[in-house]
């Protein structure tokens, strides 16, 4: 299964960009990491980034935790969010940030937990905790 990240417009696009060559030096097709400015999402609004995650079965990187949250709530299903806590973060905080996300879910999927409404919580710590939502 390939995971598939997009990252709003809160995180560096340049950590996205970053991350997705070195994914692919590393020859791990199984991962892309994508800004939403590559998608033509720049101006959307959340609710247009979150439907277009949802058709094209991306997990949503955000830092906007009350907006997203609102609209997983909306919803009966989603693909996914992985929540930064913290949106002041340098774009190398944000790219080790990113990496440990990416570890964590492929082991959800190792053991066959996917991400389908849940959410992942990292912190600056580098703390994270999965929850089902909603």
């Amino acid at each position: 299964m390939k995971l598939k990240f997009l990252i709003d417009e809160n995180l560096s696009p340049s950590a996205a960009r970053f991350l997705n060559q070195e994914y692919i030096s590393q020859e791990d097709y199984g991962i892309s990491i994508v800004p939403i400015q590559d998608r033509g999402l720049k101006t959307a609004k959340d609710s247009d980034i979150f439907n277009y995650a949802f058709e094209h079965d991306w997990i949503v990187v955000t830092a906007n935790i009350k907006d997203f949250k609102r609209l997983a709530i909306s919803g009966e299903i989603h693909p996914g969010i992985v929540f930064i806590e913290q949106g002041d973060l340098l774009r190398s905080e944000q790219i080790s940030m990113l990496k440990i996300a990416v570890e964590a879910i492929r082991t959800q999927l190792e053991r066959e937990e996917d991400m389908v409404n849940r959410v992942l919580y990292i912190d600056r710590d580098n703390r994270i905790r999965f929850e089902n939502f909603p």
